[in-house]
């Protein structure tokens, strides 16, 4: 609708480029749009949806500034109803989201894992290769026991794993690293 308002006037070496034209040309690039559609367009007045939302858009942002910017939409909805205005609460959402305000967040920020990305990582020292060659490969993880306090040897869950994988295939689980170590 805007760029054919802004382009139908428009003459190139002495032609208009007009409605018809530009919709033509539109339909070539798969945006099918007929002139009487934009022709009805411009003409047709506001929805009373549209109407509604000019009228509450600065009740609400009014309500939110002095309510100290903290209110979230429900809270908002509550207070605006308090006021004696009627108003439904997903209205109110929608017009908070058009108006870009929202209430304060409480608690710890949660922040996306991949927002502050590492531009280097550290070498892989061990060499690992973690492609699968066939299906149902098996990746074996190793099985050395850590010391911790008092000198209990705490297998990893790798190990557990390990353990469990191999006895259902049959093959024998070196116990002797998970055995208690004295140091």
């Amino acid at each position: 609708m805007t760029f054919i308002d802004e382009h139908k006037d428009r003459a190139d070496g002495g032609l208009r480029w007009g409605v018809e034209s530009i919709c033509a040309v539109l339909t070539q690039h798969d945006v099918r749009i007929a002139p009487s559609t934009y022709y009805d367009a411009r003409g047709r007045q506001p929805s009373p949806r549209e109407l509604s939302d000019e009228r509450w858009k600065p009740i609400i942002l009014a309500t939110w500034r002095k309510q100290r910017k903290v209110l979230g939409a429900r809270k908002l909805w509550l207070r605006l109803r308090r006021d004696e205005h009627d108003i439904a609460r997903c209205t109110v959402e929608r017009l908070m989201r058009d108006l870009g305000i929202a209430g304060v967040l409480r608690g710890k920020r949660k922040r996306p894992v991949d927002a502050d990305p590492r531009e280097t990582r550290p070498a892989d020292l061990v060499d690992r290769h973690f492609a699968r060659f066939r299906t149902n490969q098996l990746w074996v993880a190793d099985g050395n026991a850590e010391v911790l306090v008092d000198s209990f040897p705490y297998a990893a869950r790798s190990t557990a794993f390990f353990m469990m994988v191999s006895n259902s295939m049959g093959v024998n689980f070196p116990s002797r690293r998970c055995r208690r170590r004295r140091w």
